[in-house]
């Protein structure tokens, strides 16, 4: 059972980065260069940007708040 909720766990997780590329490249919409006739490669482009910042907050470790509930309080 564990095993189901490890899977989910990634899935729902991967929904999330999908989301935040696509939210990414939209707020970028205007920077976007055509190779080839397609966006993909810039699109890709985004999408290690995002994977890697991601990855880069994990190694960080959780992110303190203060008593108001923001960063340093």
């Amino acid at each position: 059972m564990s095993t189901d909720l490890e899977l989910w766990s990634r899935v729902a997780k991967g929904d999330s980065e999908a989301s935040v590329v696509f939210l990414e490249a939209w707020r970028r919409r205007g920077e976007v260069r055509i190779s080839h006739e397609s966006a993909l490669p810039w699109l890709l482009g985004v999408a290690n940007n995002v994977l890697r910042n991601r990855h880069r907050s994990l190694r960080r470790g959780p992110v303190m708040e203060g008593p108001e509930g923001g960063i340093g309080g």
